[in-house]
């Protein structure tokens, strides 16, 4: 039984990594492994995966978010060889943007004297004003033209955000479009953050024997 190594993700299996990663040849697949100190937190995770995804070699991450062993990474391995297989030529040479757009919720008060009828019907409107701004944020999204492969959309109080999986050679023209898309858009009380290139994180949700080990 094998122990005190971490799973970052799958490869094919003849790629070699930089330390500290070393790859487990498990038939055509690879298993990206750190050792477990190195790579005790989401962030280091993140960090490992990060610099594995920029090296330009492709491979299918699992989520920073949760530690994989390494004999659940090679049970995985084996028992979904051929899906891996596929996933990897299919998201070769992609990666992740991820754009946020948050608000504030409104700040007015309501009026400490009031009937019950009359406080539910003024909370009312200031969560229609948070709807509203939600709606926003969604139509600036559904407005951009980008050459975007697939998207994901999560919508929480007071934030929607969107992954967009791209093209890394796509990249600088994507993020010049998302600028000019929100110098000309007309959205007070909006903010708008992109973060990435990120591996394809929520995009590859299925390749994990735990729901949770993947974003």
């Amino acid at each position: 039984m094998t122990s005190g190594r971490t799973v970052l993700g799958w490869t094919q299996g003849h790629i070699a990594y930089p330390a500290p990663v070393v790859v487990r040849e498990v038939g055509p697949l690879g298993i990206l492994l750190v050792p477990d100190h190195l790579a005790a937190t989401p962030r280091t995770r993140l960090q490992l995966q990060m610099q594995c995804f920029e090296n330009e070699i492709g491979f299918i991450p699992t989520a920073p978010s949760l530690p994989l062993s390494e004999d659940d990474g090679l049970r995985f391995a084996r028992a979904r060889r051929a899906e891996l297989l596929d996933a990897l030529v299919q998201f070769d040479g992609l990666g992740q943007l991820t754009l946020s757009m948050t608000w504030k919720f409104p700040t007015k008060r309501l009026p400490k004297r009031i009937c019950g009828r009359d406080w539910l019907r003024k909370r009312q409107e200031l969560h229609s004003v948070s709807d509203q701004l939600a709606r926003t944020a969604l139509a600036f999204f559904d407005g951009g033209a980008n050459p975007v492969i697939d998207i994901r959309t999560r919508q929480q109080n007071q934030r929607v955000e969107r992954d967009i999986l791209i093209s890394k050679r796509c990249l600088d023209g994507i993020l010049n479009g998302i600028r000019k898309h929100a110098d000309e858009y007309d959205a007070d009380g909006l903010n708008l953050t992109v973060t990435g290139l990120w591996p394809p994180f929520s995009f590859v949700q299925s390749f994990s024997g735990n729901k949770e080990a993947v974003l």
